[in-house]
C-alpha cells in the first residue's frame, strides 16, 4: 500500500485550468488539482483558483480503491478560491471522496449548484479544527445524506 504520490504546496498557485465534461468521453473532474486513491497533498500556502470542471473543480479527492487508501488533502494555510464546476454540476472547491482536512487557510468564492465550496460524499471524511469556509455560493458545506 503506502505513498501512491504526495505533494507539498507551499506557495505559488494552480489557476485557469478547465477539464472537459463528460462527453469526451472523461469524467470531467479535478480541475486545479486531482488525487488518485492513496495520494496525498498538503498545502501550506498559495492558491489553487479560478478552475473550471463539470465537478470537483478546484480538488477532487478519491476514495479507496482496490490495495490503495483513500486520498487526504490538508489544507493548511492556502487559500482555495474562484472555482467554478460547469453545467449546473456538483463541487466547486472540493469534491470530497477521500479525507478532507482544514487547519488554516480558507475556502472562497467557489460556485456550484451544490456543495459551491466543499462537497462531502456519502464516504469522504471531513474535518474542519481552524481556517474558514465561507462565501461560497450557493452554499459552504454540503453533506449527501
Amino acid at each position: 500500500m503506502g505513498d501512491r504520490g504526495r505533494v507539498e504546496m507551499t506557495g505559488g498557485s494552480i489557476t485557469g485550468n478547465t477539464v472537459t465534461n463528460r462527453i469526451d468521453g472523461q469524467d470531467g473532474s479535478g480541475g486545479g488539482v486531482r488525487l488518485y486513491a492513496g495520494a496525498s497533498m498538503t498545502a501550506s500556502g498559495g492558491t489553487i483558483s479560478n478552475n473550471v470542471a463539470w465537478y470537483g473543480s478546484g480538488v477532487k479527492l478519491d476514495g479507496p480503491y482496490q490495495q490503495s487508501g483513500r486520498s487526504t488533502f490538508v489544507l493548511s494555510g492556502a487559500t482555495v478560491s474562484g472555482n467554478r464546476a460547469d453545467d449546473n454540476n456538483v463541487a466547486g472547491g472540493f469534491w470530497n471522496d477521500g479525507s478532507l482536512s482544514i487547519t488554516a487557510g480558507s475556502v472562497t468564492g467557489n460556485t456550484a449548484r451544490v456543495g459551491a465550496g466543499v462537497y462531502n460524499t456519502r464516504i469522504g471524511l471531513y474535518s474542519q479544527t481552524g481556517g474558514s469556509v465561507t462565501g461560497n455560493n450557493p452554499d459552504n458545506v454540503f453533506n449527501v445524506p
